[in-house]
């Protein structure tokens, strides 16, 4: 019902948020799995998914897409359309690799 449609709108948000922290520290792919996962979750919701949310997520995507090679980002993308939400959120919270631009 309601409740579930307005939990799984939520879980987009933050899972669209950590794509785009993923991204501004420096792991794309990661950020580009996050994304596809919040994805799915935006389209399960459907039309009462916010307009703004889902054009911010698909910059977040497009612009880590540019960022590694066309095969992994690929890749990356599958791994995220795959996942359950519950993996997905784990996922999101698990530390991953992380590379700073710039930093020696």
């Amino acid at each position: 019902g309601f409740r579930d449609l307005h939990h799984k709108r939520g879980m987009a948000s933050a899972l669209a948020g950590f794509a785009r922290l993923a991204l501004q520290l420096g792991a794309p792919a990661r950020a580009i799995t996050l994304a596809a996962a919040a994805t799915v979750l935006y389209q399960a919701t459907g039309a009462r998914a916010r307009e703004r949310d889902v054009r911010t997520l698909e910059q977040t995507r497009d612009i880590a897409f540019q960022a590694i090679d066309a095969e992994q980002s690929q890749s990356q993308w599958t791994a995220g359309l795959r996942m359950t939400a519950d993996e997905a959120v784990r996922y999101a919270l698990t530390p991953g690799p992380v590379t700073r631009a710039g930093s020696s």
